[in-house]
């Protein structure tokens, strides 16, 4: 009868999967989610797809080494099921998928990458794999502001150097007169990303010396601030030179990617440069370590602490949520009853907005008045709740793109969205404090509650018809502020001129 019963080192390796299995179900599922969701815009697919690739390509080579890292990786895995537990807990999904990154460090020791012919660093596989995480959005809401600040500072100091009239306030640059704001598609998260990216693949396969790797992350820094530098001082450039008659518009395609690419192309080799002369591991190195480690000791012992991992990994999974980011009184929002001459009719959220912003205690109305509508969401968690309107607009759809920002009499972003049957609306967003507050720029709003805690937001995203009149939508601007108590009454005409973002 003990025959049938598979035998206890093959029950142990077996109850060790199923125990990771459970605890990266939930983070696999959200993680591939954000790759098909437009919210996120992730190319992270992509970069699971190259992970795979050269995990396959180097584990179908022989060894050359003994692999003697087996125990390490098993007690990696035991790891990630506290720091998937603190995710769950505190109900950030970025912290659970962030975990997978240490299972693929793990799979990679188990197959011995960094002992075979064609060696790959477990480890800088791992880093390559958080680039499947939509970083980009979570850097753009969490420090993008500060990165606008020091595009803006550099950009300034160049163009000082080139141009003889230039104001630089904060994030926006007046060159020769021409308004320019360095929005958040130019904080540089992206270059920062992709030269950072590009760092860690090519680490993956020359495996550095951690003198070395430093010195390669050194050179990727540098390349994205580089990057990032002469391509908003050629697109500023380009815009006050614009002003003075210069045919081409480098806001428009192919132009404003054309100049992007270019800004890459020069600050690439930089990297190339590094790899090409990289002091690095030989696969042979350090084969001795850890030489008593097997892949899981065979014994009863074992299913006992498999079956422990997989109780262990079913109370993480099934743990409350205790966000501390979310205020213990529920938000409400009231839309004024009439703007101007226009009576309010609300409109109802759809069941899935309705979820979103009732989560950890935000709220939202929408109203229509007349050939306006108007969205105003409050919020004690901005980092769930605040973003900007492309997000939910793509996930809907639009196509959207930036248009700009004005600061008066409210700073104020412009969006142009075309809606899947063509229609073309001008979407408009703000962002106000209790502490007062005001910015169109939903990574500054972040970064100011993160300095100011327990600080509440009010965003106001109002749409209106593209090619309605300047003075009609100031019109239904001014009734709006004066309602809000943020402004005096309705002006007469338009309020300011819409500022080109880079």
């Amino acid at each position: 009868m003990n025959r049938l019963l598979p035998p206890p080192a093959l029950v142990g390796p077996a109850l060790l999967g199923l125990a990771v299995l459970i605890l990266a179900a939930e983070p696999a599922r959200w993680l591939i989610q954000t790759w098909t969701n437009p919210l996120y815009a992730s190319y992270g697919g992509s970069v699971f797809l190259i992970v795979a690739a050269l995990l396959g390509w180097s584990a179908l080579s022989p060894l050359v080494a003994p692999n003697t890292s087996q125990r390490k990786a098993v007690g990696l895995l035991i790891f990630t099921a506290f720091l998937r537990l603190v995710g769950q807990v505190l109900a950030v999904d970025t912290i659970a998928a962030l975990t997978l990154s240490i299972d693929v460090f793990a799979i990679a020791l188990l197959l011995g990458t960094h002992r075979r012919q064609r060696s790959l660093s477990p480890f800088w596989l791992a880093v390559l794999f958080t680039f499947s995480l939509p970083l980009e959005r979570i850097i753009q809401r969490l420090i993008g502001y500060k990165l606008q600040e020091l595009s803006a500072g550099g950009a300034c100091r160049i163009l000082n150097g080139l141009f003889e009239e230039v104001s630089c306030e904060g994030i926006r640059i007046t060159v020769e007169g021409a308004d320019v704001l360095i929005d958040l598609p130019c904080s540089g998260a992206r270059s920062l990303l992709l030269f950072l990216m590009g760092f860690t693949a090519l680490a993956a396969i020359v495996r550095p010396k951690p003198l070395a790797a430093i010195v390669g992350a050194v050179f990727a820094l540098g390349g994205a601030f580089a990057a990032n530098l002469i391509r908003i001082t050629s697109l500023s450039a380009g815009v006050a030179l614009a002003e003075g008659g210069l045919k081409i518009d480098v806001m428009a395609q192919p132009w404003h990617d054309a100049i992007g690419l270019a800004s890459l192309a020069l600050t690439v080799p930089l990297l190339l440069f590094w790899a090409s002369r990289v002091d690095r591991y030989a696969p042979q190195d350090g084969a001795q370590e850890n030489v008593s480690g097997r892949l899981v000791p065979a014994g009863w012992r074992d299913v006992a602490v498999g079956g422990a991992l997989v109780g262990v990994a079913l109370l993480v999974v099934d743990a409350p949520k205790r966000p501390i980011d979310t205020p213990t009184v529920a938000a409400s929002v009231t839309l004024p009853p009439r703007l101007g001459t226009f009576v309010g009719m609300p409109a109802p959220l759809s069941p899935k907005e309705d979820l979103y912003f009732r989560q950890y205690n935000g709220a939202a109305a929408k109203a229509t008045y007349g050939p306006y509508a108007l969205l105003m969401t409050q919020t004690a968690s901005p980092l769930r709740h605040l973003h900007a309107p492309d997000e939910c607009l793509r996930g809907l759809g639009f196509s959207v793109e930036p248009r700009g920002m004005r600061f008066s009499p409210l700073p104020t972003t412009t969006w142009r969205a075309v809606s899947p049957d063509g229609t073309v609306f001008r979407v408009e967003t703000s962002f106000i404090s209790t502490e007062g507050h005001r910015t169109s720029n939903v990574a500054e709003a972040i970064w100011l509650w993160m300095t100011h805690p327990g600080t509440s937001w009010t965003a106001l995203q109002r749409v209106t018809p593209w090619e309605m009149e300047p003075s009609t939508r100031a019109y239904f601007e001014g009734a709006l502020l004066a309602a809000l108590e943020l402004a005096p009454p309705p002006p007469t005409e338009n309020s300011g001129p819409i500022n080109q973002g880079v």
